[in-house]
């Protein structure tokens, strides 16, 4: 399978929103302040196991082995003082890339052959950038031949605590119980049609079916959580701690906002800025990358040297609250073990 055809597939996958968001709840922490939950790891690929490149969820935990003998320093500050720290992370452990290489024993890149002994690339991507400091504004990633898959879930906690995210909100009703997304957004919009939600859309003008991604549960804790604004009330003293207590209609637009080179409309993208809405110092804008490039050399030439692909350049520009900023750029590469290899240049 060519890139271009698994990144078609990717484009075409509409998941469950609603699994998505609970999936990125419980593995973001978006506002320590108010929460916490485990730390940042983003699903990049939902999709995955049925394509040629796997690129599975992002995470922590195996300490990567360092290439480096001498001792690391920090990030240089720039002329204001500020500094940054890009750091990989793969389950529980974060680890710096500063003045030497770091290798990541997960996440490897490898070809396989099919039941007709047809070529396969496959690379489970158990890694997740991000960058750490103090008074950081915004975290632009610019890849040069590669690719990024974000789910930017400080955003979408924005968005939701200020009531931007879902279009109507509406009472949980058992119709919705245990169907799949594309059946709750039919009975979501049957009702619309119906006039049955009229009370809860106010002045919201709806849009058409196919600008419509899905409809959200919504349960209790959320709305103590990012204080939603309901129409209605609800009673929870006779249910568990977290019942579902109402349904949030999502729009493409919305979705994509968040989901920008996962699953969105613009695909897998080569560059991405993230603003820092919760003042969070560290774990700053979660991203996950992968090259496609080397995706194809390999399926033209599978027994190619994996250290022989090509090298890529991602660029990281930081913008601090006094509006200075700070770039630093990495290259990205694969030793012959397939072990991604990140190194400051």
């Amino acid at each position: 399978m060519k890139s271009d055809d698994i990144k078609k597939t990717l484009e075409s996958v509409k998941p469950d929103c609603y699994m998505e968001k609970r999936l990125g709840e419980k593995i973001s922490d978006s506002a320590p302040k108010k929460r916490s939950k485990k730390k940042i790891l983003v699903a990049a690929v939902s999709c995955a196991l049925s394509l040629a490149v796997l690129v599975t969820g992002l995470g922590f935990g195996v300490l990567p082995k360092n290439n480096a003998d001498n001792e690391q320093t920090a990030d240089g500050k720039n002329s204001s003082g500020n500094m940054f720290i890009m750091s990989v992370s793969a389950e529980e452990v974060s680890v710096p890339i500063e003045n030497a290489s770091v290798t990541f024993p997960v996440g490897k890149l490898s070809v396989d052959y099919d039941e007709y002994n047809q070529p396969e690339v496959n690379y489970s991507a158990e890694n997740v950038l991000s960058v750490s400091g103090k008074n950081i504004a915004y975290v632009t990633y610019k890849s040069e031949f590669g690719n990024f898959s974000v789910s930017d879930f400080d955003k979408l906690h924005y968005l939701i605590e200020n009531n931007s995210y879902y279009d109507v909100i509406v009472p949980y009703s058992e119709e919705y119980e245990g169907i799949n997304n594309d059946k709750r957004l039919n009975i979501m919009m049957e009702h619309i049609e119906n006039g049955d939600y009229d009370v809860y859309l106010k002045n919201t003008e709806t849009k058409s079916k196919d600008e419509y991604v899905g409809v959200d549960y919504i349960d209790y804790g959320e709305v103590k959580e990012y204080g939603i604004e309901l129409d209605f009330n609800i009673d929870v003293s006779d249910t568990d701690d977290y019942p579902i207590v109402a349904m949030g209609l999502v729009s493409t637009n919305s979705y994509d906002k968040v989901r920008l080179g996962n699953h969105s409309s613009s695909g897998l993208i080569k560059e991405y800025t993230f603003e820092n809405y919760f003042n969070k110092e560290s774990e700053i804008g979660a991203i996950n990358w992968f090259c496609f490039k080397n995706s194809d050399a390999l399926l033209e030439n599978p027994e190619m040297p994996l250290s022989q692909l090509s090298h890529d350049t991602v660029t990281v520009e930081v913008k601090f609250n006094d509006g200075t900023t700070k770039t630093q750029k990495y290259d990205f590469s694969f030793n012959d073990s397939g072990e991604l290899v990140i190194s400051k240049i």
